[in-house]
């Protein structure tokens, strides 16, 4: 039997990203989760300037319209809602590259001792 996988457990840098966000005292989580939708907009802008056309499949578009449902742990958090919702359609080295600008962002905010408490309490 095949064992259930939600999108960001096939990305490692994801999933590690995820549960740590996921275990954040809900103060802590509303700072980290505006840092990453700001580098996801900044990605979003600056893929725009690009020609490159991507397919998503039928996996990503059933998960996209499940996000309305609001039953995750992050469909509480606006932010983190749109967050999880940008990445779960976007190609894995996109999220790779988002997840590695995040993790600057907080070092670059102050915000990275944040992260890294929580981390070591998940």
């Amino acid at each position: 039997m095949k064992e259930f996988q939600r999108w960001y457990d096939k990305i490692p840098q994801a999933k590690e990203v995820f549960m740590v966000l996921k275990n954040m005292p809900e103060n802590d989580l509303d700072k980290c989760s505006k840092v990453l939708y700001g580098v996801i907009v900044e990605h979003k802008n600056s893929d725009r300037n690009s020609s490159k056309l991507s397919s998503l499949g039928t996996e990503k578009i059933r998960a996209y319209y499940k996000s309305f449902q609001k039953r995750r742990w992050y469909d509480q958090n606006p932010s983190m809602f749109d967050s999880a919702r940008s990445l779960s359609v976007m190609d894995p080295a996109q999220v790779k590259s988002i997840i590695r600008d995040f993790m600057f962002n907080l070092k670059m905010k102050g915000l990275s001792s944040i992260y890294d408490k929580n981390k070591a309490d998940s």
